[in-house]
């Protein structure tokens, strides 16, 4: 029961792609998605760690 609650959640969560922004925030918002990402110590061993399948 406790896992179809949780999945049932989950689902509706993922479903909400729809979010209004106003022109200022969504400029911040496209701002941020340009953006290059500084590669920190936690992003360089999260896409060198093997995925959970491989280990």
């Amino acid at each position: 029961m406790l896992d179809s609650a949780r999945e049932a959640a989950e689902n509706t969560l993922l479903d909400q792609r729809l979010f209004l922004l106003d022109d200022s925030r969504y400029a911040k918002f496209a701002a941020c998605l340009d953006a290059p990402v500084e590669p920190t110590e936690a992003l360089k061993k999260l896409l060198t760690a093997p995925s959970p399948w491989e280990r």
